[in-house]
């Protein structure tokens, strides 16, 4: 159910369904930022998370080192919402951007054009080559990374199923738009 208040109107509704109705519109919730947005403490948000998820309402995914949250509603697979998570964090995005908008690039390049460390960027490519977001050049000493063909596909699925206020959309139309 999602709520779609105006800020009067959301004085008058519970805490825990402003909450529910965040995460609806904003898929791969993190805890932090709901403590930003709703003005509370980080253990008050992760309690009535908790609360919403034992009562069914959300799950939760661990991607990285960051928890996310999705509706219940949503039917989005776990690709998906791994995709979303991905989607969530600055320096993965930042990665996976950079290889759709320059085919064929190296580990070592993206962290120089980035500016954030190898370390990182080799982090992060072996769970994007899992889950079939990027394919690498086989055979070489050194890895070309490409986004993968049936990225671009599975991608615009998902961007059916996501409210048209979503934050991620954005992300999503520039790769699936994306030369390659």
């Amino acid at each position: 159910m999602e709520l779609g208040l105006d800020a009067t109107s959301q004085a008058k509704v519970p805490l825990r369904m402003q909450m529910y109705d965040y995460v609806q519109r904003n898929p791969a919730a993190h805890i932090l930022e709901m403590a930003e947005r709703f003005q509370l403490t980080h253990p008050t948000v992760m309690y009535h998370l908790s609360l919403l998820e034992d009562e069914g309402y959300v799950l939760s995914t661990l991607w990285g080192k960051r928890r996310v949250h999705f509706d219940t509603q949503g039917h989005f697979t776990l690709w998906e919402r791994e995709i979303l998570a991905i989607l969530a964090l600055q320096e993965a995005r930042s990665i996976l951007e950079h290889v759709a908008t320059h085919p064929g690039t190296f580990p070592r390049e993206i962290a120089r054009e980035l500016g954030i460390s190898e370390t990182t960027v080799k982090r992060y490519v072996p769970e994007l080559l899992r889950l079939y977001v990027l394919t690498e050049e086989e055979g070489s000493f050194r890895r070309r990374l490409w986004l993968a063909p049936s990225f671009r596909r599975r991608a615009s699925g998902l961007l059916a199923k996501l409210p048209a206020d979503a934050r991620p959309i954005a992300h999503l139309q520039a790769l699936v738009a994306a030369e390659g």
